[in-house]
């Protein structure tokens, strides 16, 4: 054997941690190899925990087939075996990865094949049967592995994620006689146990219930989120809700009792299969007729607007963090006519109300009661309930005018607060959305009108409690609305 040695790259690939061929026998293989054909290991890519059918997400092969363009320093390449480059569902695309390897001047070496590396006939043959056998033997796992689920799935038990909300794990052993409770990211016992979604603690699934009456009742997804937010729950990985995630969650037919499985997946798949299918065999949360009308209008919103969700664009998304201070130039001296600009431009007032909103949404959550301020249409949001927020702005000296603006029919009640100036309420009227056409028709003197009185709040104190008394109405309300009593499953 000659004493000069060649420059070679060793690549490295396994697709879980449980099979035979470990990183540490592919590595021993290769060295092997290198000693007795006089190749030195100068550069290593291991992609531990990867498939072979994809090349998209495996980026060690990326980043060796990158370097090998750039004038890689080696001329080899060492794999223990063909089924370690690829089970490439279509074997000619690993035939295409090696032969862009050779046409830099990189010949891709299998060391533990039984057929010589090079180019006969014979080889060619060998190994391409090998690459067909490669992507047939994961074609074979994946049929055994879904009829393996299927089963699983028909006995009445659950795998993958779990819902957002409402449901836990419990490890169950093969005789039933041991029920465990897991956490997020925590295993089952043995790998016999199987897996039984069992429902949250009352509150949480209070909550589901809940949530699903707010948006079959009309409320947004972004509202609702927020509202969740306020009151601090978050999801079974302890991440905080939002709109889309919301959407997910109310699609989910575990909410009626049904587990689907197989529904989407992650990359292409090997086989084609319809999803698996179990009714009736979770606890359900939501009765039928919520669940119905839920559907209804997210096919609603659908028709509306294609292509679209439910969640309102990234600019209004954006507005619901904490409230910004406004800087607003005010002019030093204005005629008594135009005494109305000098509050601002028609967008700054716009955004001061906005500003104002979250305010007092901030103000009632820190006095406990959760709320959510809507952007779109200027409304404090409770469960089942709105109240649109309006400012009156003075059009002279001593008098104030509500501007005429386009009514949100669905909204039954409205906070007018006359301001006395950027910042700094005057007084408030919290009134019936129907009566503001009449009420507020004619400009306000500083003096409040006797039609007015039973509206009137000097303060910010009785506004709040106001709106409890609405938040609290409006719950009973919704709690009233939904089903008295659902199955109640074994918990473990």
């Amino acid at each position: 054997m000659s004493t000069q040695t060649r420059p070679a790259a060793q690549y490295i690939r396994m697709s879980t941690d449980r099979q035979d061929l470990s990183p540490v026998v592919q590595k021993h293989a290769i060295a092997e190899f290198a000693r007795a054909n006089g190749f030195e290991i100068v550069r290593s890519y291991e992609d531990e925990g990867r498939s072979g059918l994809q090349l998209a997400n495996r980026p060690k092969l990326r980043q060796l087939l990158g370097d090998v363009a750039d004038a890689a320093p080696f001329s080899a390449i060492l794999v223990y075996d063909v089924s370690r480059w690829g089970r490439f569902q279509d074997a000619d695309a690993a035939a295409y990865y090696e032969y862009h390897c050779r046409l830099n001047g990189v010949q891709v070496i299998y060391v533990s094949e039984s057929f010589a590396n090079d180019h006969t006939p014979v080889t060619v043959l060998l190994k391409s049967m090998r690459r067909v056998m490669a992507a047939e033997y994961s074609r074979d796992i994946a049929s055994k592995s879904r009829a393996g689920q299927e089963r699983v799935v028909a006995k009445g038990f659950q795998m993958g994620p779990l819902p957002a909300l409402g449901y836990r794990r419990c490890s169950v052993s093969a005789d039933g006689s041991r029920r465990l409770m897991l956490e997020h990211g925590q295993r089952k016992a043995a790998l016999t146990d199987r897996i039984e979604w069992v429902l949250a603690p009352d509150a949480e699934v209070q909550l589901v219930q809940r949530i699903c009456r707010a948006y079959a009742g009309g409320l947004r997804l972004v509202e609702i989120a927020s509202l969740a937010n306020a009151e601090g729950w978050r999801t079974n990985k302890g991440r905080g809700l939002s709109a889309e995630a919301l959407k997910r969650f109310l699609k989910n037919e575990a909410l009626i009792g049904n587990f689907v499985w197989g529904v989407k997946s992650k990359g292409g798949k090997v086989i084609q299969c319809a999803p698996s299918r179990q009714d009736g065999c979770l606890p359900r949360i939501v009765d039928d007729a919520t669940w119905a009308r839920v559907q209804a209008r997210f096919q609603g919103v659908a028709q509306r607007r294609p292509g679209h969700t439910e969640a309102p664009g990234t600019r209004d998304c954006a507005r619901l963090g904490a409230p910004r201070q406004l800087r607003l130039p005010l002019a030093p001296a204005v005629p008594e006519h135009r005494y109305r600009r000098t509050l601002g431009a028609a967008q700054q007032l716009r955004d001061h109300t906005r500003e104002f909103g979250r305010a007092l949404s901030a103000a009632m959550a820190t006095d406990g009661l959760p709320a959510a301020f809507d952007v779109r249409n200027n409304a404090l949001t409770f469960w089942g309930a709105r109240v649109r927020v309006r400012l009156m702005w003075p059009s002279a000296p001593g008098t104030w005018l509500l501007e005429r603006n386009r009514c949100a029919p669905e909204i039954a009640s409205t906070l007018v607060v006359r301001m006395a100036r950027l910042y700094v309420p005057l007084d408030f009227f919290l009134l019936p959305s129907a009566l503001l056409p009449a009420l507020f028709s004619r400009p306000l003197q500083a003096s409040v009108p006797r039609e007015l009185q039973a509206y009137w709040l000097n303060s910010a104190d009785p506004v709040i409690a106001r709106l409890r008394a609405i938040a609290a109405r409006t719950s009973a309300g919704l709690q009233a609305s939904g089903p008295q009593k659902l199955p109640s499953p074994a918990r473990c």
